[in-house]
């Protein structure tokens, strides 16, 4: 369930700055993703949603967290497609792959395919979708820097 929520957040921040703008019209998104293992056991989360506001710069928010054990390289935008590499370590596991994503005006849709090295050898995609659902509903607020845990925050 853990590595399902972390996927999902993987969609809804922040990865790095874009080229260019691609055919993503700025408004209210209802986002979703559904995690496909083939061949893996255990429950299925469904599909998960969310509602986010994007303009067409946030295009990148889709890719992967800030912060997260993966890294992007190979990355190409247009105005109708993004794609990319995606590397990611966390402990003794690796995992490697792509993503693909297609922007549609008022819709997107694509994937992130990703195959852990051994001895894990698991097979994840990540099915993502959106469409456009109107104007945005709060005007988008710029992320806060998180505090380092031990700080007198937290006592």
């Amino acid at each position: 369930m853990r590595r399902t929520a972390a996927a999902f957040a993987a969609f809804a921040l922040a990865a790095q700055a874009g080229a260019a703008e691609v055919n993503l019209r700025g408004g209210q998104w209802l986002v979703g993703m559904m995690v496909e293992v083939p061949g893996g056991r255990g429950p299925n989360p469904g599909k998960l949603e969310q509602e986010m506001c994007l303009a067409p710069s946030d295009a990148q928010k889709l890719l992967v967290p800030a912060g997260s054990p993966c890294r992007i390289s190979g990355l190409r935008q247009s105005r109708e497609e993004v794609t990319w590499k995606i590397e990611c370590s966390q402990g003794s596991m690796r995992t490697s792959g792509t993503g693909r994503l297609e922007f549609l005006g008022e819709r997107f849709k694509g994937e992130i395919e990703t195959r852990a090295d051994p001895p894990y050898e698991m097979r994840v995609i990540q099915h993502l979708a959106g469409k456009r659902v109107g104007e945005c509903k709060f005007p988008p607020k710029p992320a806060q820097p998180l505090a380092p845990y031990g700080t007198a925050k937290d006592r």
